[in-house]
């Protein structure tokens, strides 16, 4: 946020969101608001500062089953019919996407 490290600090109970995903580390937690099908970086001052789903997954990525499960378990539920819905799916394809290739490119999978 203001390019110094994050130093380490835990989510309290009064996180305005239904879906937190606290780091055991004690850094780069993130949140996902169900009512608008969003992701956020948490921060310590209490700010939340809204994440493309690719950010999230790049910022968290030993949690990408998770992020994968809440995001479409709200495409599915409470985001069905919303435009929501269908940006988060084409921002979930498109990222997956972007991360596949990338470590096809690194483990030496030649282009097709």
């Amino acid at each position: 946020m203001n390019g110094r490290p994050e130093r380490p600090w835990a989510p309290g109970p009064n996180v305005p969101f239904d879906y937190v995903l606290a780091s055991p580390a004690g850094i780069n937690h993130l949140a996902f608001d169900h009512r608008t099908g969003i992701w956020h970086r948490l921060h310590e001052n209490g700010s939340a500062e809204p994440l493309h789903v690719g950010q999230a997954i790049l910022l968290r990525p030993s949690d990408v089953d998770s992020i994968l499960t809440f995001s479409m378990s709200w495409c599915l539920g409470a985001g069905h019919g919303k435009p929501r819905s269908e940006e988060l799916v084409d921002e979930l394809a498109n990222s997956i996407g972007v991360l596949v290739r990338h470590l096809a490119e690194r483990a030496g999978v030649p282009k097709a």
